[in-house]
């Protein structure tokens, strides 16, 4: 298995940890954007959320979360979902000019991995997450349960699912779109089934 996931000597300084880290390079990138919060979380707001993590950490492949929500209703949904701490890297909406549908926040994401937008594979639970992840070049998966299929069908995603872990594994999305050749891809491969909400 390639290595997806190297360092360069470049450092970036996290805006709200205060601290550098050194900036990650890669060559595929997972963007969770989180388009609608809901009302009420007493179900499992992002499900399947714990084994996608644990399959992109073994696969050396970044997630980061994107909202047009603001940082504390945002940290109140990854920690109803038990996953706050393993997503430090998140852009909110105080992070941007423009928020969602105007892809500068998946831009931000992108740029700070120096990544090609490309190289995205944007999975959304809304709308405007789709919306912004076709305007910015990502590739488009959409999460249902807010919204039906077709809503999420009609805003531009390729695909949709209804559990994250359901995406599993995205090794072969990764190989077919993102520039492990010089072919990519435009279609999803069939590991990645259609969900209904």
């Amino acid at each position: 298995m390639t290595d997806r996931l190297a360092y360069s000597a470049s450092s970036f300084v996290d805006p709200h940890a205060g601290t550098p880290c050194r900036c990650p390079v890669v060559t595929a990138v997972v963007l969770l954007v989180i388009d609608a919060i809901p009302e009420t979380l007493d179900q499992d707001p992002l499900p399947g959320i714990g084994a996608l993590l644990d399959h992109l950490t073994s696969e050396g492949i970044p997630c980061l979360v994107v909202t047009a929500a603001r940082r504390p209703d945002l940290l109140r949904l990854l920690s109803a979902a038990a996953c706050a701490m393993r997503l430090p890297m998140c852009i909110c909406r105080e992070d941007v000019a423009n928020p969602l549908p105007h892809p500068a926040a998946l831009l931000l994401a992108t740029q700070r991995l120096a990544l090609p937008p490309r190289h995205a594979l944007v999975i959304a639970n809304g709308p405007e997450g789709i919306a912004a992840a076709r305007k910015a070049g990502c590739a488009a998966v959409g999460l249902t349960g807010i919204y039906t299929t077709e809503e999420l069908l009609a805003a531009g995603a390729q695909q949709c699912t209804a559990r994250l872990d359901a995406l599993l594994p995205l090794s072969a999305w990764i190989e077919r779109r993102f520039s492990y050749s010089s072919n990519i891809a435009a279609t999803p491969p069939r590991t990645m089934q259609a969900g209904a909400r």
